[in-house]
């Protein structure tokens, strides 16, 4: 038997439906989503985008590891992009306004830090670490990394690096391992650290000009948080998980709030994202019911 609600307990219903959806609509961001095969690549990943919608990252095919860039606007591809020292083993991670582009290279053993100048490649000497990579780029050409350094017991970690009146390493406060993953024009830096190899890993704000200030910047409990980056209206992106194994979900940090993203209907088994620009288009790479991965870039609806 159906019981008829009295027109005022409907009216209740109607209005906290309405309420439901607006907070729901609050906290979850849609986009467009537009994916990216380099042609001829067995696989594709982008990592980096600047103001002007520039899209760049790295690609595999027969003869290696390459960079790539891609225009939305123009809808094509410049690649491939390689170091002449590293030309089978180069990625290209970020990039800034002048069009240089961060990343890294390998000779066939051990990685350098690299920045291409328009097609004039200069290595970034790390002191102290070795397998150095570049991750982010402003458009002042602040540059920060990753690199790897091992303790007189023999035992190798993660810490980051910063350009920044000289080249300067850093750990976070009670950290083994530091990942900074991007910069801003304010200086504003991003990225996660953990106290052991096995978790919890946390997200971090931090700035270039001082070192190991970080802001530990946790999404509501998770077990992981990644910020991977931040533009320069302080909007954060990053991705968290609830377990050590499970699926990843995407999020943005905005005026003290985690609003979570909206993944394409074909996400599957999670998604990772990458930088984020100053019209809030952001890249990163999914995961389908099969576990293929696939690259975009996207943009607000």
């Amino acid at each position: 038997m159906k019981t008829k609600l009295p027109l005022s307990n409907a009216r209740t219903v109607i209005a906290m439906a309405a309420i439901l959806i607006s907070a729901s609509v609050a906290r979850a961001q849609n986009y467009k989503y537009v994916e990216l095969n380099v042609p001829g690549a067995s696989s594709t990943t982008a990592t980096g985008i600047n103001n002007e919608n520039l899209v760049v990252g790295t690609y595999t095919d027969g003869s290696g590891t390459h960079g790539f860039l891609y225009s939305p606007a123009g809808k094509y591809y410049i690649y491939p992009i390689n170091d002449p020292k590293g030309p089978n083993n180069t990625a290209t991670l970020s990039m800034n306004n002048s069009l240089y582009i961060l990343g890294g290279y390998s000779p066939g053993q051990g990685q350098t830090a690299m920045i291409d100048q328009g097609g004039t490649f200069y290595d970034i000497a790390v002191n102290g670490c070795f397998n150095a990579e570049g991750t982010g780029i402003n458009d002042g050409n602040v540059t920060v990394g990753n690199c790897e350094y091992q303790t007189p017991d023999n035992v190798v970690h993660f810490e980051a690096w910063v350009t920044f009146f000289g080249t300067n390493t850093y750990l976070c406060p009670g950290a083994v391992d530091t990942f900074v993953n991007g910069v801003n024009n304010n200086l504003q830096t991003v990225g996660s650290w953990d106290a052991n190899n096995m978790g919890p890993s946390h997200g971090f704000m931090g700035s270039v000009g001082c070192f190991g200030c970080c802001q530990t910047l946790d999404y509501p409990n998770a077990f992981l948080t990644n910020l991977t980056g931040i533009n320069d209206s302080g909007t954060v992106i990053g991705n968290q998980r609830g377990g050590f194994i499970g699926t990843n979900t995407a999020f943005l940090y905005v005026n003290g709030q985690f609003i979570d993203i909206v993944p394409p209907l074909k996400a599957k088994k999670g998604m990772i994202t990458g930088q984020i620009n100053n019209n809030d288009w952001f890249v990163g790479t999914f995961f389908d019911h099969y576990s293929a991965s696939h690259t975009f870039y996207a943009k607000p609806i």
